[in-house]
């Protein structure tokens, strides 16, 4: 038998129903668990997620929206298996062990995430808000610290205005202990 292109083990949304009416949509929490994702192409250069070659289009309205459509108050994913494959060519496999999302006391959006790419461990952990600022389209205070075994990211700043991006300021560093695994 065929290997699905995409199993699904639980999927649960729970939104805050007033919000759906008053905007922006509020999601209380969000859980994802148990997903395998295959993208796959055959010796012919087709690929599996080609769906459709008919263009979908979208009509966006003009109007000035500030702040973000969708805030999301908690998210559990577990378990998600995404794997890449072509002919001729190992497997690409990226795994997402855990990813916590949850909005804390201080009104700040924290995730907390681990998995592993193509067998290398990684562990993901980042901050951004305050939450008020999202939704009224102000300066955002970010933090991100990766660990992606062979290099370390680390993230801070803020954006600025995060419509324009103006008065941005967002400091970046990749380390690495071993430069002959990051440049392989």
């Amino acid at each position: 038998a065929a290997t699905p292109m995409l199993s699904i083990g639980h999927l649960s949304v729970k939104i805050d129903l007033g919000s759906l009416v008053s905007g922006p949509t509020v999601i209380e929490a969000f859980r994802l668990r148990d997903v395998a994702l295959l993208l796959e192409q055959n010796a012919d250069g087709e690929n599996n997620w080609n769906i459709s070659n008919d263009r979908i289009e979208v009509d966006v309205p003009d109007e000035d929206n500030e702040g973000v459509p969708v805030i999301l108050r908690f998210a559990e994913i577990e378990n998600i298996r995404i794997t890449r494959r072509q002919p001729d060519s190992k497997d690409r496999v990226l795994t997402l062990a855990s990813l916590n999302v949850q909005t804390t006391e201080e009104r700040f959006l924290t995730a907390e995430g681990a998995g592993q790419i193509d067998g290398q461990d990684i562990l993901i952990n980042g901050r951004i808000g305050p939450v008020d600022n999202l939704e009224s389209g102000e300066n955002l205070d970010v933090t991100l610290e990766a660990d992606l075994g062979v290099f370390d990211i680390s993230v801070s700043g803020n954006t600025g205005n995060p419509a324009t991006l103006a008065g941005t300021e967002i400091d970046a560093l990749i380390t690495s202990a071993d430069s002959a695994a990051l440049l392989s």
